[in-house]
């Protein structure tokens, strides 16, 4: 996120606006629920300047979590309005923290105007970015977890955030380790002996692949009009 957040006026304890990448969300719920999102938001690569709204800027998109369920021996129950519309009930702890991070970095990577987001995992090697492009479920984890533990710098397993020049920033979040299904362990890079990125690179490589166990890596050279 950019310098920190503004709480608007109302419920100072409750709600309050991110302003990321230029386009600003609005969070109103109760803790824990607030912290955990925002432990997890888009957050803004070292060295790349701070983005302005700007007339081009989608109104703030608004989250509005409610208790609603659970008990002394059940786990607290949440309801979700996403732009005063009703959009969920009955989530569990990690089920409202999960709907509203992934919804944000949708609404965030499709509407700023600073930088172009793209689905991959990236890691930067003797100087230069390495871009794994992927679907969920690809692999892209599990390939950047396993050059970091090589000595590849660690700039994201989730988004390449690329500048109007074509440079690629890190994206500094922990990587989202699968345990089973969509469950996810977030797991800092110094864990699995590696080290997070500082400042823009040149691409190197775009590598088209996915994850297959005791698979051999064979790649086939793409012209830059085929890797487009």
């Amino acid at each position: 996120m950019d310098s920190g957040s503004q709480t608007p006026p109302g419920d100072p304890e409750r709600a309050a606006t991110y302003r990321l990448y230029g386009v600003d969300v609005e969070i109103d719920a109760p803790e824990p629920v607030r912290g955990l999102i925002e432990a997890r938001l888009p957050p803004m690569p070292p060295g790349l300047p701070a983005a302005e709204r700007s007339s081009a800027s989608p109104p703030p998109r608004r989250y509005r979590i409610r208790r609603g369920g659970g008990g002394s021996t059940e786990p607290e129950r949440y309801s979700l309005d996403l732009d005063d519309a009703p959009a969920g009930h009955g989530f569990d702890l990690e089920g409202i923290t999960h709907r509203v991070e992934s919804d944000v970095k949708l609404w965030v990577t499709s509407n700023t105007t600073q930088v172009v987001f793209v689905h991959a995992g990236v890691v930067a090697w003797s100087g230069r970015g390495l871009i794994l492009p992927g679907r969920s479920h690809a692999g892209k984890t599990t390939l950047v977890s396993a050059l970091i533990a090589r000595g590849a710098l660690y700039y994201s397993d989730d988004y390449a955030v690329l500048d109007h020049s074509g440079r690629v920033w890190p994206f500094p979040q922990s990587l989202a380790v699968r345990s089973g299904g969509d469950a996810r362990v977030f797991t800092p890079p110094e864990q699995l002996g590696g080290r997070t990125g500082r400042g823009g690179i040149d691409v190197g490589w775009v590598i088209e692949t996915r994850y297959e166990a005791d698979s051999t890596f064979d790649p086939i050279s793409m012209s830059p009009g085929e890797t487009a």
